[in-house]
């Protein structure tokens, strides 16, 4: 804006000068003081002309700057506002970010106590699963199989996280509703024979299932033998318990009567009958290896009883007798202590005794007296050793060769 000023001026003053110039070249031409007042008249005409435009141009200068002030000021105002703007923005994405972090912790224990669901409801369906395979069938079964079938699909899904709940709460109260109730039903089941028949079934809660074939056969579900799952049915029962089985079916359970059924209340009872066998037939089911096993465990037994006797004989007050005879040593009675070795022998005592008959003698023949006397010993103490461990080392290959014709047996048997 200044140097706009500045030229303005320079404008000016180049007027003025041409004027005077004007009015010099008027005087030195001789015209006329009318020429001359006619070019200042004009001059002061363009001077006057060019200070009002100065002065609206200045005055638009000043309009311009007031509104660029107040454009300025607006400017300001609006930084303000956003810098508070951008601040509250802050603070709420601050707010957003701990949100976010507490959702995220949310998940992640959401997604641990899911996975923590799915190993329970996975452990609860094996569990049914091996409930429902080791009861026999009842009237409510096929619904039960197909819950447990959709708890174990909707466990098979990756999405949701956590599992339908609504079939194993519905398989539970069935099982719950199924364990305090009786029924009779039609029903096809394998019978004892392993025949497939249609059948009465009469179920009491979940510890009686009995049938009633078309023939008249009564029989009840006993647990499977061995380690086996399930259950057999098992038609050795008592009359009483066939009569009153046979009266509940016909009367479908009727409320007015006490009937007397045959409960296993344990569920332990199986199918099987325990037979006693005495020792000898043990040992006939051992099979003809059992013959040298019996001869080989009843000469070691009698070859241990001989030598725990003999160590046994050997073995009574030694420690003692060995300390008499040290203490009659020392006294100088030495021969007290060749008459307390004498009167009680053992390995030790006679030991001793050829030490202490050599006792005036050098001390190297002393050392060499107890060395033969132990050599003598040793053999004696030894005795019977090896042939115990040559026993010790038959008799499990006996038995071992015993294991292994009667597990060939059992092959040649099941094929």
């Amino acid at each position: 804006m200044m140097s706009r000023k500045h030229n303005h001026f320079l404008f000016i003053a180049a007027g003025i000068f041409l004027a005077i110039t004007s009015v010099a070249v008027y005087a030195q031409s001789d015209d006329t003081d009318k020429s001359l007042q006619v070019a200042i008249e004009q001059t002061r005409r363009q001077l006057t002309a060019e200070k009002k435009r100065i002065e609206q141009e200045l005055q638009l200068q000043e309009t311009e700057l007031k509104e660029a002030e107040i454009r300025q000021e607006q400017l300001v105002n609006e930084i303000v506002d956003r810098k508070f703007a951008i601040a509250n923005k802050e603070v709420q994405l601050e707010k957003r970010r701990s949100e976010r972090e507490k959702l995220r912790q949310q998940q992640d224990s959401f997604k641990q106590q899911s996975a923590e669901i799915r190993i329970i409801i996975t452990d609860s369906c094996q569990k049914l699963s091996d409930l429902l395979d080791t009861l026999p069938a009842s009237e409510s079964r096929q619904e039960q199989s197909k819950l447990l079938f959709d708890i174990k699909s909707s466990l098979e899904k990756t999405e949701p996280l956590q599992p339908d709940m609504n079939p194993l709460i519905k398989l539970l109260a069935s099982l719950l509703q199924e364990s305090c109730t009786s029924a009779v039903f039609s029903q096809n089941i394998r019978d004892a024979q392993g025949y497939e028949k249609q059948v009465q079934l009469l179920r009491i809660g979940q510890v009686l299932f009995a049938y009633r074939s078309p023939s008249g056969q009564i029989a009840i579900a006993a647990s499977a033998s061995g380690d086996e799952k399930g259950f057999r049915w098992n038609e050795d029962i008592p009359k009483w318990a066939r009569k009153e089985i046979r009266f509940a079916i016909k009367k479908a359970v009727s409320k007015s009567r006490v009937y007397f059924l045959p409960v296993d209340v344990t569920q332990q009872l199986t199918t099987e009958h325990n037979y006693k066998s005495g020792f000898w037939t043990k040992l006939a089911t051992g099979g003809p290896v059992m013959i040298p096993l019996a001869i080989v465990a009843l000469l070691a037994s009698m070859l241990i009883i001989k030598k725990f006797k003999f160590l046994s004989e050997q073995g009574d007050d030694t420690v003692e007798v060995a300390e008499r005879i040290l203490a009659a040593c020392h006294a100088g009675n030495f021969q007290k202590a060749e008459n307390i070795a004498i009167q009680n022998p053992s390995v030790i005592s006679r030991t001793l005794l050829s030490c202490l008959s050599r006792r005036l003698e050098d001390k190297t023949v002393m050392e060499d007296a107890i060395a033969e006397s132990i050599l003598h010993e040793l053999p004696k103490i030894e005795r019977f050793l090896p042939s115990i461990g040559i026993l010790a080392g038959v008799a499990p290959l006996l038995g071992l060769l015993g294991t292994v014709t009667g597990m060939i047996s059992t092959f040649d048997a099941i094929a």
